[in-house]
């Protein structure tokens, strides 16, 4: 009997205590939702950039109510709040649910679109492979167009499908000059920035946000191909210094490798931890590769001390030492490629296989190895092409004479890009290009200096516009060809006095003769370009025309990575330099962007080109052939002429074989003298194809250069009046002082 009477009491005690718990977890819950509807109410009257300061304060109530709680509100919430919801949602560990109701918001055409673009954002950082791709599936359900937009590019960085890019080019070519922008954007973040470039620079210096996105990715894309290949500075200062100093500096290095194994120990730990943590618990196996990760992690590390320092991992390093050479085994052109279509070569290399094979400018690449070109990208195009020297690649090409394709097997050989370009223009005007300061480059210029002088070049026009630099060493020996002997042209100091001592650089050999110099500079002119061109400046040795440059005065140095045996490097920032005048060109240095780089003597910019106004209308017509069919009639019966008229055709359209009666043909709105310039372009290349050799430059329709021509015969005493050649622009710039 005292047992039953126990057990009675041990029953009704569990059950009070049951009831108890059950009251205060509901007392809980209760107090988590007016906590919750509180937070909901204020959410309700901010605009949605100031709701995220929100999440920290749902994440501090009791995870398990406040996950019930939210799900339950998903659908009696407004669109911005689901969102903040959600966000807290992954946190708590919740995916299927929140990453629905993501998609919901995605979807809801009476949503803000502010809300449905963060909530594109929510679903390219939590959601899966799978996502992105059932949002692929429902992406004709979004017709708002900057939706639509910031979709694609997370559905293409998510799943690599080209039918978001797609979608995103078609933006692009359309008539919304915002969405053109927004698209342009989109795409130049998943590096397809050729086609996004000639929008980007319409917008980029715009005082807002977007042009400060828009700047960021042009300078990035910028440094990119500039492929800064500083080779280092000299040691021999340290050879030469006495013994005191020698000693001082080893002790200086002993105590600084003290210092780094004291401040790495707690970095070793903190990067060991987060490694075994990533390789224990993170979700996607595929992705804890202790290899990846710690490659990523050096990345990161490199990336964050400036723009200019990287490190490479083993592809871009074979990348680099490719361009550093100006070499690589391939067909030999210059290939684009436009949205939905083929890849087309822009021009062949003269020389090269293609050209050699009878492939033109303007030959479509239809096929190679058998894979369509249509829906692949530029580089995966490139890369078909490209292999090992001496095999085949067998391709299909289509020309618009053509009824056909037609195929081809070309031996692929080793190219050699030139770096210096050069040609006697009319009054004894010596016109140089340097296009980078690679290895080949002071030897390039060397002779094509002598072959001016020897054709009786009385003044030079050195082009370093749009010259993104290279190796200092070649730097100072193109300025060295130009100064008399002694004469400083660049001074560097670093912070490691072992690596990158102070360093000042003179001029060692007889210069050429002392003709005058020209020398044309704008914001592409970077690096090495601002070296010489300021140094021929500070000596008063060449005259400036053009734009301010760039202002990148620092030097990087590449490093071999030990623990990869050579086979990754990094490149850093071991140095500034500075000019004979002791003034920094590094945009670091100066808070005024009037200040940075080099300054022209005589400021003149680039013409727009085309016109605003004309844009979409020279789009039109290109994408149309316009020029192309002109010349498929006139050029062959007016060879002579065509090649008369690509040298110079004095800016006059009547020069041209039935040109009023094919422009009337067009029905375009674009002037005449505006369909001539693209006309011209059109017969230069076809007789550049025609006599295999590249087109140097194009004083007809440049005006810095045209500029340039005026200072140089000014220099040596002549007037542009003097030479017939020059009489179209001969009062262009009279009123300049």
């Amino acid at each position: 009997m005292m047992g039953r009477v126990r057990f009675l009491s041990l029953v009704l005690f569990i059950a009070a205590l049951a009831f108890l718990m059950s009251n205060l977890s509901a007392q809980q819950d209760e107090e988590v939702a007016k906590k919750i509807s509180t937070i909901v109410e204020e959410v309700k009257k901010l605009p949605l950039e100031k709701i995220w300061v929100y999440e920290a304060r749902l994440r501090e109530l009791e995870p398990e109510s406040t996950a019930n709680i939210m799900l339950d509100m998903l659908g009696q919430v407004p669109p911005k709040v689901r969102l903040l919801f959600d966000k807290v949602l992954f946190f708590l560990g919740e995916q299927k649910k929140p990453i629905e109701d993501v998609k919901k918001v995605v979807l809801d055409s009476t949503a803000e679109r502010d809300v449905r673009v963060a909530a594109v954002e929510l679903l390219g950082t939590y959601g899966s492979k799978a996502d992105a791709e059932r949002l692929l599936e429902d992406l004709d359900k979004i017709t708002d167009g900057y939706v639509k937009i910031a979709a694609c590019r997370v559905i293409f960085d998510k799943t690599n499908n080209t039918t978001a890019t797609k979608i995103l080019r078609q933006y692009v070519e359309g008539n919304d000059f915002d969405l053109k922008v927004e698209a342009a954007i989109a795409l130049a973040q998943v590096d397809e920035f050729i086609i996004s470039k000639e929008i980007l620079e319409k917008v980029k210096d715009e005082p807002t946000k977007r042009g400060q996105l828009v700047r960021s990715l042009i300078k990035q894309d910028m440094l990119y191909k500039s492929a800064q290949r500083a080779a280092g500075l000299t040691k021999d200062v340290l050879i030469q210094q006495k013994e005191e100093e020698i000693k001082r500096l080893t002790a200086q290095i002993e105590q600084l490798k003290v210092e780094l194994a004291k401040a790495s120990v707690t970095k070793i730990r903190i990067l060991d931890e987060v490694l075994s943590k990533i390789r224990t618990y993170y979700v996607y196996e595929d992705k804890t590769s202790t290899k990846d990760l710690l490659e990523a992690a050096a990345k990161g590390m490199a990336n964050s001390l400036d723009p200019y320092s990287v490190y490479l991992d083993e592809k871009e390093v074979k990348a680099m030492m490719e361009k550093m050479e100006q070499e690589y085994s391939g067909i030999g052109a210059r290939v684009v490629k436009k949205p939905n279509d083929y890849l087309e070569i822009e021009s062949p290399i003269y020389g090269g296989p293609a050209y050699k094979a009878g492939l033109r400018s303007g030959d479509k690449i239809t096929e190679v190895e058998g894979k369509s070109t249509l829906d692949i990208s530029i580089t995966d195009c490139v890369n078909l092409l490209k292999g090992k020297e001496g095999t085949s690649v067998k391709i299909k090409v289509w020309r618009r004479t053509w009824p056909k394709e037609r195929e081809f097997e070309i031996v692929r050989a080793r190219i050699a890009l030139k770096t210096v370009y050069y040609k006697m223009l009319p009054g004894g005007i010596g016109y140089l290009l340097l296009s980078e300061f690679d290895r080949k480059s002071a030897d390039e210029m060397e002779k094509a200096l002598l072959a001016l002088e020897k054709d009786g070049m009385k003044a030079l026009i050195l082009d370093l516009r749009n010259n993104p630099g290279g190796i200092l060493d070649i730097a100072v020996q193109i300025a060295d060809k130009f100064l008399p002997v002694g004469k400083l042209i660049v001074s560097s100091k670093g912070r490691n006095p072992l690596v990158a001592p102070e360093d000042k650089r003179y001029s060692e050999k007889e210069p050429h003769p002392a003709y005058p110099i020209v020398v044309l500079v704008n914001g592409g002119s970077a690096s090495a370009s601002e070296i010489v061109a300021g140094a021929l400046k500070v000596h008063k040795r060449a005259t400036l025309v053009g734009e301010r440059t760039y202002g990148k005065g620092s030097v990087q140095q590449i490093f071999d990575m030990e623990a990869t045996e050579g086979k990754t490097k990094i490149k850093m920032t071991i140095a500034l330099y500075y000019l004979p005048d002791g003034s920094s060109i590094d945009r670091s240095s100066h808070k005024d962007k009037e200040t940075w780089g080099v300054a022209p003597d005589i400021q003149i910019k680039e013409d727009e080109f085309p016109p605003v106004a004309y844009f979409e209308e020279a789009r039109r017509l290109l994408d149309a052939g316009v020029y192309q069919k002109y010349l498929d009639t006139h050029f062959v019966p007016n060879k002579e002429l065509m090649k008369k008229l690509a040298e110079n055709d004095f800016a006059d359209y009547s020069k041209y074989p039935g040109f009023d009666a094919w422009y009337e043909s067009l029905k375009t709105t674009m002037p005449k003298e505006i369909v001539r310039v693209y006309l011209r372009n059109a017969v230069v290349r076809r007789v550049a194809d025609e006599v295999g050799e590249e087109p140097v430059c194009n004083f007809v329709d440049d005006t810095q250069l045209q500029r340039a021509i005026v200072e140089a015969l000014k220099m040596r005493g002549s007037d542009v009046s003097e030479f017939a050649e020059y009489g179209f622009f001969k009062d262009k710039f009279k009123d300049d002082k």
